[in-house]
């Protein structure tokens, strides 16, 4: 995993339980574990970086081929990715239950970035090759790569 994608994670919790607003029905507290890097990306739609981390107990490894490939597909349905993706303070983040190995969106909030909504749309439903008895969350927190990264 690559140091940058160590520096996005510490905040996930946080920022997913102030991303509810009042309106919105709460999310319990997720707890996650260590992410895993994953790189994807064309000329046409960008090269990105993706942290992927998984509710405490789980693991993403067995599953970045298939994640990378859901990526890849979704990012070029959606342009607004590339200019989105540059603030790592306010990097779209995304988060899914992963229910029967296969991608559930979860709701966003109100101040998410329009990629969030693209990118989950586009994700939703796809399969993840990650397994477990009981469904389970999983973010995952996007940046533009930047030259020579």
């Amino acid at each position: 995993m690559s140091k940058r994608s160590t520096l996005l994670l510490p905040g996930l919790v946080l920022i997913s339980l102030l991303a509810c607003s009042k309106e919105e029905p709460q999310r319990k507290a997720v707890e996650y574990g260590d992410a895993v890097g994953i790189e994807f990306g064309d000329a046409t739609s960008g090269r990105f970086l993706a942290a992927v981390a998984a509710e405490k107990g789980h693991s993403p490894e067995k599953g970045v081929p298939a994640l990378a490939a859901a990526l890849l597909e979704a990012s070029k349905g959606c342009p607004a990715l590339a200019k989105e993706a540059t603030d790592q303070k306010a990097a779209p983040t995304l988060h899914f239950r992963v229910k029967g190995g296969v991608l559930e969106a979860l709701p966003g909030g109100p101040t998410d970035v329009s990629s969030v909504a693209c990118m989950t749309k586009g994700m939703n439903g796809k399969p993840a090759n990650l397994e477990a008895p009981t469904p389970y969350e999983i973010t995952i927190q996007l940046l533009v790569k930047k030259a020579g990264e």
